[in-house]
């Protein structure tokens, strides 16, 4: 199942990309409530709202914790980065949003992964594998299933995305190298489709193959169906009122239609979907070995908070010029900045962002309110001269898409707004008084974006969205998978999630009986646990009487040693480069040999050549024991160094 050169269409082009309506992808933005004023004030009076030390600078106040899990604000930018991308508007002048070009597919399709396909993207794919099915990943970790201690995805493959020798990450979005975090989650998303790839090629999942496709395309397909899976059955819930939700399900979609040619509204790009920001962590722990980490490189959240406590806004201090030995100290230390290769230190260990089943509690994500962390201010990829806050750039963004205040779009969908004076800045400040403070308090309207954020913490304490933020995000997303023919939902509506439950149902061997829903915890085990190809240790023998399976003779000098493979997937498995390692690095590949599917494989580690006329075996030549009786491991990886089978003999 080659893919051949010339011989497969590509996604965006062809017919499938169409829908009664028109093109699904128009590459362009829209102004849903064009006909409404702008919120237009001076800049000058938006930079000191959005300054650093001003009312949006928040600290770290352990009230301000939210009840979701702090993954989730990195897989809200990770959608958001799937479906707009817009590096061509400027904030200090106003933008026609019809004229700018987003660069992203307006539908959940994963092309932020997937590129234009393998014959357009061909640096993203991998050459080596034999159907041409697989992503190019980065650097191997070293498989050490074993060590408990160490970050789970240094124990099974890709530790990092491929990168070129100036450390560059090669991906279809650069912007999913800004941060640690989120250049993690998409290697995540990257090995999910390569455990994919193996779990329907050779694995148990060689079914889930449709009529017509290859590995690829299945591959393609259930990544995609499972992620838009996670948006709408479990993104959407934990972000959006849930009154909401089950009124766009009772009655459809009401204002947020996306037209006849589907382009990306402003008031989502540019405001409610930027809620995520407010959910960003000061410090995040990475692994059992790595806490404390500052999410962009700078000065303390203590020395920041210090700072600019007393500053005046019209004259912040110039954090890059510190120069006392202990802002230094803290200016070079660690952070979770991307844009260069991952330390073995920071590689993310999902647990510590999902509940992934594993035992670890997740630290939290922080509310949805207008307080934004102090290292959002300080952004450190903004050029010398330009706004360095987000909270300002945000608020004069704003202006320059024409985007109305928040008040009018709450009245043009029907909800009922909510007042200056509802808007809570702080726990001291609402956005009336803050107005009296600059001698505006007869304005009653707020920007949108920080309407968004208010409304989220008057009405829902900040652990989602209120009624116009909720009501903006759901019906866009929901709205994008609506208008694509290739989604789940339009394609098979009553299909569920086809691959395994590490999480949910571990016990299961059906998923569509489980009532647990599947999971983000599901989806990265899967993504980053062993290869899923069907490979299983049945036993390991260490003395004889562990349950392999006596051959016609015993090697004496090892005690009959075994270790017993079988093959529980649906298609022949080669092992051809494959090896088989035990404890202090003896390591041995298995040849040329084919497994059918139910077919077992014994492995002795002794020196006679041993036959069975029941079992195919394997003798490594061995002249003393290599298994240790006390309990050691054995480790089956891939020719990609990634572990396809794991276990431990047990006394």
């Amino acid at each position: 199942m080659h893919r051949q050169h010339g011989l497969t269409e590509n996604r965006g082009i062809n017919e499938a990309a169409m829908t009664n309506a028109g093109p699904v992808r128009s590459h362009r933005f829209g102004n849903r409530f064009a006909e409404l004023d702008v919120y237009d004030r001076s800049p000058a009076f938006l930079r000191r709202l959005g300054s650093a030390g001003g009312p949006l600078f928040g600290g770290s106040d352990p009230d301000d914790d939210a009840e979701l899990p702090a993954g989730i604000a990195f897989f809200g930018q990770f959608v958001d980065h799937d479906v707009t991308f817009d590096p061509t508007s400027a904030i200090d002048r106003r933008n026609d949003p019809a004229a700018l070009r987003n660069f992203r597919t307006p539908a959940l399709d994963l092309d932020s992964v997937y590129g234009t396909g393998p014959e357009v993207s061909p640096e993203l794919y991998d050459g080596r594998d034999p159907d041409g099915a697989k992503l190019l990943t980065g650097t191997d970790g070293d498989p050490v299933p074993g060590n408990e201690d160490a970050p789970r995805v240094a124990r099974y493959g890709a530790t990092d995305l491929q990168r070129n020798e100036q450390g560059v990450a090669i991906l279809p979005d650069p912007r999913n190298d800004e941060n640690v975090v989120i250049s993690q989650l998409q290697l995540a998303f990257v090995k999910f489709h390569n455990r994919v790839v193996d779990y329907v090629r050779s694995g148990p999942g060689h079914g889930l193959v449709r009529a017509g496709e290859d590995y690829f395309d299945a591959a393609e397909r259930l990544t995609r169906w499972h992620y838009q899976w996670l948006v709408t059955e479990l993104f959407l819930p934990a972000i959006c009122d849930g009154s909401v939700l089950d009124d766009i399900e009772a009655t459809g979609r009401q204002y947020f239609l996306l037209g006849d040619r589907i382009a990306i509204p402003v008031e989502f790009a540019g405001a409610a979907y930027r809620y995520g920001h407010s959910q960003i962590r000061d410090t995040y722990t990475v692994n059992s070995e790595t806490t404390d980490v500052e999410f962009f490189p700078g000065p303390s959240v203590e020395t920041l908070v210090d700072l600019f406590a007393d500053a005046d806004p019209d004259n912040p201090p110039d954090v890059s010029a510190m120069a006392d030995a202990e802002s230094g100290a803290e200016m070079g230390g660690q952070s979770l900045a991307g844009g260069g290769p991952v330390p073995n230190e920071l590689l993310v260990d999902w647990g510590h962002f999902f509940d992934c089943g594993d035992g670890t509690t997740p630290q939290p994500a922080r509310k949805i309110d207008p307080q934004l962390p102090p290292a959002l201010f300080l952004l450190p990829f903004v050029p010398e001269g330009e706004e360095q806050s987000l909270a300002a750039r945000n608020l004069l963004r704003g202006v320059a898409l024409g985007l109305p205040g928040g008040q009018a779009v709450a009245e043009a969908m029907d909800i009922t707004p909510l007042s200056n004076a509802e808007l809570p800045l702080t726990d001291e400040q609402h956005f009336r008084s803050y107005l009296r403070s600059q001698c505006r308090g007869a304005d009653e309207d707020a920007p949108l974006w920080l309407y968004v954020l208010a409304e989220a913490e008057a009405q829902q304490d900040g652990h989602s969205l209120g009624a116009v933020g909720s009501r903006i995000v759901a019906e866009v997303l929901l709205g994008m998978i609506d208008a694509d023919p290739d989604a789940y939902r339009n394609v098979d509506p009553g299909w569920r999630p086809a691959l395994p439950r590490p999480v949910s149902s571990p016990e299961l061997d059906d998923p569509h009986t489980s009532t647990a829903p599947y999971g983000f915890g599901d989806f990265l085990q899967f993504a980053t646990g062993p290869v899923p190809d069907g490979l299983e240790i049945a036993a390991v023998d260490a003395d004889g009487s562990g349950g392999a399976p006596a051959p016609d003779t015993v090697d004496e000098a090892t005690g009959g040693e075994a270790v017993v493979l079988e093959h529980t997937g649906a298609g022949p498995l080669s092992l051809a480069h494959h090896a088989i390692d035990f404890e202090d690095d003896q390591t041995n590949e298995f040849g040329d040999i084919t497994l059918s599917p139910g077919e077992s494989l014994v492995v002795y580690t002794g020196s006679d050549d041993l036959e069975s006329e029941d079992y195919r075996v394997l003798t490594l030549g061995y002249s003393q024991p290599v298994i240790d009786n006390t309990g050691e491991s054995v480790t089956v990886t891939t020719p990609a160094n990634e572990v396809s089978a794991f276990a431990r003999f047990e006394p």
